[in-house]
């Protein structure tokens, strides 16, 4: 029988968890503390562990997610030393929460089917709390494919949640299934569907009187209004519905929210002083950092009214660079959102040189995020590889103990369903390289702004411009090269002739092309001849690639003013080729995943050079083609020493067969 103080710290707990679902409190913090002094006192360490999440919970409620996930994973260690599985997922669900506010998709997916499999494997020791959290995992997961792009696979989740909130009688979980599948609808510009299901969630929110979804509801009902079907009188109505009960509730967010969103509709009705009242009212009300979306959102408002309606460009501008740093560096497209916004106000002002400064950062900023967006759907679609063939793996070993004609006939489906997935994963790498579309747009713009007359007759803009289209096409095409390469490498159909190929020659052709690279950036790029001619056996073209990637690395990660050297040499009956260069060097995590696909290393390009993630998969597959290998050797600080080795052919020839030692100075 629980003692007094343990039935008085389950009560504190139940208080905390309790105020946190209703978005908690300033004062929670000192809850929490004085919960854990009790649970530490008595040894409670169900309690602890428990305690541990809320305190989580309470920072990812105010959008501190790198404090959150941080308590979270302490919270994890905590449940491993408990029997509380379900309660063990409930924590891992919240640090996928985290990973996915932070926009790493592929983490957050990892540990939201960590949570389900946690909480399908053994929710007979809490059903109702299990089946509660998987209904809300099919939610989160949902939301990393709407994340990704992958619409159609967000609603299916999004349907199955809402049948399965329906068939458990759960009416604050349907009416949430409901918003939701509300709001993708209208995320896709199908506002009529999307007002549909908001009109049912309405509907059940006013039924179990919950006020704060009848607000949500109000706000989103409006949205579709005034964006699908333009009736501004009708959306301003209900924005003032929700703004009053967000008020009467408490609900800062919504607060902010639906005063921003009033001065939107009332800009759209002509009432412009209105307008802006809300929105300067909405500013004030939004400093603290976890609103810091909603300032961001009301400074591009009112940026937006003195620059179109007012004709104050300047006043725009420093509305709109303020604006720009209240948002996270991760956040691109926000951030190209805003670029686009000041290149605008610029153009406006006839300004066109900053104009067409923040007109390539909104280009560049798409580039990347897209890039980044392309990189986390193969991430997410390799995971899901892994984890099925984990799966696989674990059904082997259960049909061990079945009859073997089952067995049989349940490995089969699983082998076709790795095929089917293994499949998919190589189509999608190729359609990748084709999805361009942000490059081309900014080339497009490029050219744009070319046939500006005013711009088009100055020389020198018009030889910047160049530069960036060039510099565009040529990230284009390594974009395309890469990944074509390594979908011809995974489907076999890269071509292969192996020769006697002079090593000395091979250096030669790829270093020469380098010169000009090495010294724009002051580097300084020496081949170190070997003590005698040098022949391999292996495909000399794929040879070249394989050289070429590992030299335009060290090139490109390494500072200015800094030495790369190239040398030859043979060790028994192989030969080595290394690339040594003193760069910044690479940690122990770097060298773990260092020839994985898409692999981001801790190292950048010193001179803003584009990065692909694929170069050294690239170059492991050919040299595994060619029967040799590639390894590093390197330490943090010291600059990195790449080899790639390869048999050596039956014969020599003379040093007389080539040319000279070559030294090539940046």
């Amino acid at each position: 029988m629980p003692t007094e103080e343990q039935q008085h710290l389950d009560e504190q707990i139940k208080n905390i968890s309790a105020r946190l679902r209703t978005g908690g409190a300033d004062d929670l913090l000192a809850a929490i503390e004085d919960a854990w002094s009790l649970a530490l006192k008595s040894n409670d360490r169900a309690g602890l562990a428990r305690l541990r999440w809320l305190h989580a919970c309470y920072f990812f409620l105010r959008a501190d997610y790198h404090q959150a996930i941080q308590l979270a994973e302490e919270s994890r260690q905590l449940f491993g030393v408990v029997d509380l599985p379900i309660e063990l997922a409930r924590c891992l669900n919240t640090i996928a929460s985290c990973h996915l506010s932070l926009d790493d998709l592929p983490r957050a997916l990892q540990f939201f089917l960590e949570s389900r499999e946690l909480a399908t494997r053994f929710r007979q020791t809490n059903p109702a709390l299990a089946d509660a959290l998987v209904s809300s995992l099919l939610n989160n997961i949902a939301l990393v494919y709407d994340s990704l792009g992958d619409a159609e696979k967000a609603l299916e989740l999004f349907g199955e949640n809402l049948e399965r909130k329906r068939e458990a009688g759960d009416s604050t979980g349907t009416l949430f299934a409901l918003n939701n599948i509300g709001l993708l609808h209208a995320q896709l510009g199908d506002h009529s569907s999307a007002a549909r299901y908001h009109h049912q969630a309405l509907e059940l929110a006013q039924e179990t009187e919950n006020q704060g979804a009848i607000a949500d509801t109000l706000n989103n009902l409006a949205n579709c209004l005034k964006n699908g079907e333009k009736e501004y009188e009708k959306a301003l109505l209900q924005y003032q519905q929700a703004l009053q009960i967000y008020q009467e509730v408490g609900d800062q967010r919504g607060v902010a929210a639906a005063t921003i969103n009033i001065g939107d509709v009332m800009v759209l009705l002509g009432r412009k002083n209105e307008a802006m009242e809300h929105w300067e009212r909405g500013l004030a009300m939004t400093t603290a950092p976890h609103l810091a979306g909603y300032h961001t959102t009301a400074l591009m408002s009112l940026a937006g009214y003195q620059r179109d309606d007012v004709g104050e460009y300047e006043l725009a501008i420093s509305l709109l660079q303020k604006a720009l740093t209240t948002v996270a560096d991760r956040d691109l497209l926000r951030r190209a959102d805003i670029h686009r916004e000041l290149a605008e106000a610029y153009r406006l002002a006839e300004q066109f040189q900053p104009a067409f400064h923040h007109l390539s950062e909104h280009y560049a900023l798409k580039d990347q995020a897209a890039s980044e967006r392309s990189t986390m759907r193969i991430k997410t679609m390799m995971l899901q590889f892994d984890t099925e063939q984990a799966r696989k793996e674990a059904e082997i070993a259960h049909l061990r103990n079945v009859e073997l004609a089952h067995a049989n006939a349940e490995l089969q489906q699983a082998n076709e369903r790795l095929v089917g997935l293994n499949y998919e994963k190589n189509e999608f790498l190729g359609i990748t390289a084709h999805d361009l579309k942000n490059p081309i747009a900014a080339i497009r713009g490029f050219a744009g702004l070319l046939r500006d007359r005013t711009m088009a007759n100055d020389p020198t803009f018009v030889a910047e411009l160049a530069t960036d289209i060039l510099q565009t096409a040529d990230r284009m095409f390594e974009t395309i090269t890469n990944l074509l390469d390594i979908n011809r490498l995974e489907e076999g159909q890269m071509q292969m002739r192996t020769t006697a190929v002079d090593v000395a020659g091979i250096i030669e052709r790829v270093a020469r092309p380098y010169l000009d690279r090495a010294s724009q950036k002051g580097q300084t790029l020496v081949i170190q001849p070997a003590e005698r001619a040098i022949r391999v056996m292996a495909d000399a073209n794929l040879l070249v690639q394989a050289l070429d990637n590992l030299l335009s690395n060290a090139i490109k990660f390494s500072p200015r003013g800094k030495q790369i050297t190239l040398r030859a040499a043979v060790v028994g009956n192989k030969a080595r080729i290394e690339v040594q260069d003193q760069g910044p060097g690479l940690t122990a995590k770097d060298r773990q995943r260092l020839f994985g696909k898409f692999a981001r290393l801790s190292a950048r390009p010193t001179a803003g050079e584009h990065s692909t993630g694929l170069g050294l998969s690239i170059v492991q597959r050919l040299m595994e083609l060619m029967r040799g290998s590639v390894w590093c050797q390197s330490e943090p600080g010291n600059g990195a020493l790449f080899v790639l080795e390869l048999p050596t052919a039956a014969y020599d020839f003379n040093l007389a067969d080539r040319e000279g030692p070559l030294t090539l100075l940046g």
